[in-house]
């Protein structure tokens, strides 16, 4: 039998009501899929944004405080909107959740020089920017920052026509953060250049880059860091203090079975360390002395080095001393043609 219009007319009524209802409950409540979906824009606005992760589970929605998105911002968040959705460096050098890394080690760009649509210098470990309690535990060679904003630069001396090639060694390295490394380990290394086909250029020069040039697919870093330099030439020397016959055992400390490196290491991790005295069979002297390393004496398989920031090494100099074989020449005149 048929309804009466008016029950007819109601039940009409309750199931547009019903419809409209499940409607905004959809609008309200993305399914995830078109939540995750909504997102890649945002994600190759930064690097890694692809891969981050909060503890053990991954973070698609970077600048939320939800997992997948929507809904209040976090700390990152709202940085990121402040900075017009853009990777810049400030918002690379900021630390928005306060756990002591800035965004840029977090994200795997510790010297802010990446860009949209390039690989980061560090693709692995990557953590939240917008969380404290996501921390990365990759300990990235520090000290470097961009010449001249640093992307799309070559490096060069005393102006953007200074290229010769006795002001770096010239090596090979797979990644930036591998040549990074290289400098690090380098006497007297004040920066790099590094290209996108993996050609390093450890800068050695006295008074460091002066200038850079323009170039696509090149970056140009200073080492504004600490670094290691010969006392007196270096090798085949011993550290003494105010003159060659002043050792005292209280201006450093002696441990044995070190390689150079460690010592090396063992000095940075001494409060107040100015240099290091190295033998070839692995004692190591960390000096502490108050006026570091003042004189050296002669003798076969040691080594001394001062402990001097890049900053000093730009405006003094010192003799280059490195491991690595130089290629003079093989950059030579074409390519400064073609990059000037």
């Amino acid at each position: 039998a048929a309804l009466p219009t008016s029950l007819r007319s109601s039940a009409v009524q309750s199931a547009a009501m019903a419809k409209a209802a499940v409607l905004v409950t959809l609008l309200a409540c993305p399914a995830k899929n078109d939540v995750v979906s909504a997102f890649p824009m945002y994600q190759s606005s930064i690097p890694n944004g692809d891969k981050v992760m909060r503890g053990d589970q991954s973070w698609p929605g970077v600048g939320h405080i939800s997992q997948w998105g929507g809904g209040p911002r976090n700390a990152f968040g709202w940085d990121f909107a402040g900075a017009g959705y853009q990777w810049t460096q400030a918002l690379c050098k900021a630390d928005s959740d306060g756990d002591g890394q800035t965004n840029g080690m977090e994200l795997g760009d510790p010297d802010c020089v990446w860009t949209a649509g390039a690989t980061p210098a560090r693709v692995t470990d990557i953590s939240h920017p917008g969380f404290a309690d996501s921390t990365t535990s990759v300990q990235s060679p520090g000290g470097f920052e961009p010449a001249d904003g640093g992307v799309g630069r070559t490096c060069r001396g005393a102006n953007e026509e200074d290229n010769d090639s006795g002001h770096y060694v010239e090596t090979k390295a797979s990644s930036l953060k591998e040549c990074q490394q290289l400098c690090s380990d380098t006497t007297a290394c004040t920066g790099i250049e590094f290209a996108s086909y993996g050609r390093c250029e450890l800068w050695t020069r006295d008074g460091g880059i002066g200038a850079t040039a323009p170039a696509p697919s090149y970056l140009c870093l200073r080492f504004s860091g600490e670094t290691f330099v010969p006392a007196d030439l270096g090798s085949g020397r011993l550290c003494r203090g105010a003159d060659e016959n002043d050792t005292l055992p209280e201006y450093y400390i002696a441990s044995g079975s070190k390689s150079l490196a460690e010592c090396k290491d063992a000095c940075k991790d001494t409060p107040n360390c100015s240099g290091i005295e190295h033998s070839s069979r692995g004692r190591c002297e960390v000096w502490t002395r108050d006026g570091g390393i003042g004189a050296t004496q002669q003798a076969p398989d040691f080594t001394c080095m001062r402990r001097v920031s890049s900053t000093d090494l730009r405006q003094t100099g010192v003799p280059r001393v490195t491991g690595f074989v130089q290629r003079k020449g093989t950059r030579g005149a074409a390519r400064k043609s073609r990059h000037l």
